[in-house]
């Protein structure tokens, strides 16, 4: 292994464990992330919004099917006031 190459394992360590997730904290992270990029996507927004999933994410876990419709409403115009 040359310098360069020892210089830069520590960054690729790092790369490979942040695409790796291996705590239940970096596994939601990661879950979080991906709901965030699909809703954004859904929504035709530039960028992903995390806070707009995690409020998905706790719409869904504690309310039944028409709490999450209306809930879901209301996230939509709010992202969309925004802009």
């Amino acid at each position: 292994m040359d310098s360069l190459e020892r210089s830069q394992s520590p960054l690729i360590h790092l790369v490979r464990r942040m695409a790796t997730p291996t705590t239940q904290s970096e596994i939601h992270d990661v879950f979080v992330h991906e709901l965030a990029i699909k809703l954004s996507r859904a929504l035709n927004l530039i960028n992903p919004n995390d806070l707009l999933a995690r409020r998905v994410i706790d719409i869904a876990q504690n309310n039944s099917a028409d709490g999450f419709i209306s809930g879901m409403t209301s996230c939509y115009i709010d992202s969309k006031l925004q802009f």
